[in-house]
């Protein structure tokens, strides 16, 4: 057999700047409402005008491709290191200044990865005339933490502080077209005693701790294939991938444990929209105060694993007989656990995160695409795409005074992940084209295209927030658009 040996190195520095001016910022508070009654105000520790992180990436490998007769086997090891760290930087004061004060903060290095990781593929020749091939792969995949990752930890990146708020309120032009009576503003004097006040919660650089341990995030991956070619220019595929993602990791409130959690006692019990009863966790009054704010990342558990098994079909037609055309179906089965404004299921801060945790849903899609060369040259092409509705769950707010919730406004999953969905999306397309050939290898196309030619209007998002607006439409698919255009090559 033969070998083909490669061997390399890259050094990659990346740089990443956020800033908010003091002349160009959205806001230093956001109001935030229950179904229209004030529940919580968050401040921001706006303006900062020059946020740094940089991320240092130096990764080696070496492959070697073996061809034995109908086999040909390319494996390979990979050497990686990620420097993640934030330089010295100056903050500026800002409207809530005894909070956030101006500081120049010195460099912090957040977080150093190094390891190993191997990958492997084969393909056979089953009868060596290459009409039948067989394939097969492994990897390990590790993650970058991102140039963005010091930006958690960076004291002069955005931060934010919360803090029950149940009114007054002072009357503004502003009008609310979900929640008629939240046309208001607050008072400036409780803006100005929010320094006096505890915090139910806080994130950003200043209110996050390092983990030292925290690990790589891995991937494993791995493929078979299929191809056959059936007769002169035409073949099938099939395929399946498994898909596994470790390590995830995710910020708690490490200063109040899961065990820590206590069930909450209002006056009158939380219902759900059928009007049973639902149990809701808080932290224990010992653990109230902004010295409990502080957050840190931590990895799942092995046994919280994102699993993905994908199996997919395809045909393929090469150029011939004026015309070239593909198809594709695929669809894949989660394993995959929830996260968002609805808690954390990977790695839990309380019980309360792990109602109704997973994502089992299937995702299926399906393509076709072809193009047939018309008379005078012109092209012809067309697309089809089809691909299962998003799937959705039912959520729940839920509010109490601080002294109940003390963590504030609560948002429950209240059901299985994909109990909903919307109608599956299709979407065609058409394009015409005729090259004009001027000479010397250069040449004019002008094209004219039809994006959602039959001008579907699928749906791409849903409401499922228990209220008034639930299960009201949030988005759709772009309308029909016409496009002319030209293209110049040489």
């Amino acid at each position: 057999g033969t070998h083909q040996l490669k061997i390399g190195t890259t050094d990659d520095w990346e740089f990443a700047a956020t800033r908010i001016l003091v002349d160009k910022r959205a806001g230093d508070y956001q109001l935030q409402f229950t179904r229209g009654v004030p529940s919580q105000i968050v401040i921001y520790n706006f303006p900062f005008s020059n946020s740094q992180n940089t991320l240092l990436s130096q990764p080696a490998y070496l492959t070697d491709t073996y061809t034995l007769k109908r086999v040909t086997i390319n494996a390979g090891v990979r050497w990686e290191r990620y420097h993640n760290y934030y330089p010295e930087q100056t903050k500026e004061a800002g409207q809530f200044s005894q909070i956030f004060p101006a500081k120049t903060y010195p460099k912090g290095d957040v977080l150093t990865w190094t390891d190993v990781v191997p990958r492997a593929g084969a393909a056979w020749d089953v009868n060596g005339n290459g009409k039948t091939v067989i394939k097969g792969s492994f990897g390990l995949f590790g993650d970058t933490m991102g140039d963005l990752y010091a930006n958690n930890f960076n004291p002069n990146a955005q931060a934010t502080q919360t803090y029950a708020w149940t009114g007054p309120c002072v009357p503004t032009a502003f009008k609310n077209n979900t929640f008629n009576n939240t046309s208001c503003d607050v008072t400036p004097d409780f803006l100005a005693s929010i320094p006096s006040r505890t915090a139910l919660s806080a994130t950003g650089g200043i209110n996050s701790v390092v983990n030292p341990d925290l690990k790589q995030n891995k991937t494993w991956e791995y493929t078979a294939r299929v191809e056959r070619e059936l007769v002169a220019n035409v073949a099938v595929s099939a395929g399946y991938v498994y898909h596994r993602v470790e390590n995830l990791y995710f910020n708690t409130q490490y200063l109040r444990p899961y065990a820590d959690w206590v069930v909450a006692t209002p006056a009158t019990p939380f219902l759900d929209q059928n009007g049973s009863p639902v149990t809701i966790y808080t932290y224990p009054a010992s653990e109230v105060g902004s010295a409990f704010n502080f957050l840190k990342a931590s990895n799942a558990s092995t046994d919280r694993a994102d699993i993905f098994h994908s199996f997919e079909i395809a045909a393929t037609k090469r150029y011939s007989k004026k015309w070239t055309g593909t198809a594709s179906f695929w669809t894949t089965k989660n394993h995959q656990w929830l996260t968002g404004t609805s808690g954390n299921a990977a790695v839990p801060q309380s019980p309360n995160d792990e109602r109704f945790p997973i994502d089992n849903t299937w995702y299926w899609e399906g393509r076709a695409s072809g193009t047939y060369n018309l008379p005078y040259d012109v092209a012809f092409s067309a697309s089809y795409r089809a691909q299962s509705g998003f799937p959705g769950e039912r959520t729940m707010v839920f509010s109490a005074p601080s002294t109940v919730l003390r963590q504030g406004t609560v948002t429950l999953r209240m059901g299985d992940y994909g109990e909903f969905k919307s109608p599956a999306v299709q979407i065609v397309a058409l394009k015409a084209a005729k090259r004009f050939p001027i000479g010397a290898g250069r040449n004019v196309e002008m094209n004219f295209q039809l994006f959602n030619a039959l001008n579907s209007s699928g749906i791409t998002g849903v409401n499922y927030l228990t209220g008034t607006q639930f299960g009201t439409v949030t988005g759709i698919t772009s309308a029909r658009v016409v496009r002319i255009g030209a293209a110049f090559t040489f």
